[in-house]
């Protein structure tokens, strides 16, 4: 997948926090955490005001969606 079919979103985490615009951003943010599929169970805050989805570890992360449910919904494959 290419950055121009990329899906943006912002990911908030004690170790890691920005915008992912594209691969390498989301392959920075996976090599962080030891086991990137905890990265998936992050859950989505809908009220942070940003333009791009938002998902994190942190309390006020507290959405129905994890990250990788949104990625399947939009079509992102994020391996």
């Amino acid at each position: 997948m290419s950055s121009q079919e990329w899906t943006p979103f912002y990911f908030e985490g004690n170790q890691w926090r920005g915008l992912v615009d594209g691969p390498e951003k989301w392959a920075e943010l996976r090599s962080t955490y030891k086991k990137y599929t905890d990265v998936l169970f992050a859950k989505e805050n809908p009220d942070t005001g940003r333009d791009v989805p938002s998902f994190g570890f942190y309390v006020e992360y507290d959405g129905d969606r994890t990250l990788g449910q949104w990625a399947k919904e939009v079509g992102l494959e994020l391996k």
